[in-house]
């Protein structure tokens, strides 16, 4: 029989326990991974989150119970915080903020090794249970969006105010809708003197959402000519005068080796598919950069230009070469039209 004098030890010690607790950790994210890139429409991008959370941490051994989620999706310089938090116009506002109580979220039980929980929750039976918990927004993202480069994070908080909250470190992650990026031709313009050639990638958007900010990469190969007749470029890559390492510059955009020209199953390849052929020890030169955006159905658009001085000996001629997005940094939805090459004018 416990004695009073132990009766207000243990009480002590309650107390104790109980004002010592520190407020609720911070969520563990854990999709959409770091740097996800997620596809949608043009009439939104559904995104769900999910994370983990419960039990203590070495770091904060007893915290208090979490009643609420906060999830936020942040552009540059803004802060998940419960909403209100911040005055109206405050640049740190996030674009979009969502709560939730925590037993309203759909959420299954994390796996621990066998007694974990046994052992844990008799010893402190206040703390969370470990969870997995997903959210999903009332309504598809906005597709104004598209392209955006994002973070999203959430916190877990032990009450309706932000200095009872503990946030994730945020992700990063891009929305993008219905966006297909095509490459339409590379047009050529000479002038001055001496002789100055430019090149500018020609691009549309044929999608229905912006496609937000993507790099271009372009680049010029000189091509050998028929030194019989030098108003023809060659395109007989099976010539005694080459060989398999000899590189070849195709329609698609690609340079490869003489072994990697596509071919039917009778060993013929399509002249129709060469633009010609490398010459080695030619003008060579590639640049890249990033172009802002293409708005839906924007068409013939110069997303990138690359020029530079066509000197003796003549006649010469080039293969210009781009690509949209080279990173695949956007989902679009054609992913075969991104790249092309042609055959420059003549120069002589």
């Amino acid at each position: 029989m416990l004695t009073a004098t132990a009766l207000v030890i243990l009480g002590a010690a309650s107390a104790l326990f109980f004002l010592s607790r520190s407020n609720t950790n911070a969520p563990i994210l854990e999709s959409p991974a770091d740097s996800a890139r997620i596809p949608g429409t043009a009439n939104g991008i559904p995104v769900t989150f999910t994370w983990s959370h419960g039990f203590g941490t070495l770091e904060n051994r007893y915290p208090r119970r979490v009643t609420h989620f906060v999830v936020c999706v942040l552009q540059a310089g803004q802060e998940c915080a419960w909403p209100g938090t911040f005055p109206a116009n405050d640049s740190r506002q996030p674009l979009l903020v969502w709560t939730a109580t925590a037993e309203s979220l759909q959420r299954t039980p994390v796996g621990l090794p066998q007694g974990a929980v046994e052992i844990y929750r008799p010893r402190f039976p206040t703390l969370d249970r470990p969870y997995q918990y997903t959210f999903t927004p009332p309504a598809a993202i906005a597709a104004s969006t598209s392209g955006q480069r994002l973070r999203w994070t959430a916190g877990a908080c032990n009450g309706e105010l932000n200095a009872n909250c503990r946030f994730a470190a945020a992700r990063a992650m891009r929305l993008f809708g219905e966006v297909n990026l095509n490459a339409i031709e590379a047009a050529n313009s000479a002038f001055g003197d001496p002789l100055l050639l430019q090149e500018d990638a020609i691009a549309s958007n044929t999608g229905v959402s912006d496609s937000g900010e993507f790099e271009t990469e372009i680049r010029i190969w000189e091509i050998l000519l028929n030194p019989s007749n030098p108003a023809q470029v060659r395109t007989d890559i099976d010539s005694s005068d080459f060989n398999d390492d000899t590189l070849v510059v195709l329609k698609n955009g690609k340079r490869v080796p003489r072994r990697d020209v596509p071919r039917d199953d009778a060993g013929q390849f399509d002249p129709a598919t060469i633009v010609g052929i490398f010459k080695a020890g030619g003008h060579e030169q590639a640049e890249t950069d990033v172009y802002p955006n293409l708005e839906p159905g924007q068409s013939g658009i110069s997303v990138a230009q690359i020029s530079f001085a066509v000197t003796p000996p003549l006649p010469r001629r080039f293969a210009i070469s781009f690509v949209l997005d080279p990173g695949g940094e956007i989902p679009e939805s054609d992913e075969t039209d991104n790249s092309l090459a042609e055959r420059s004018n003549r120069f002589q």
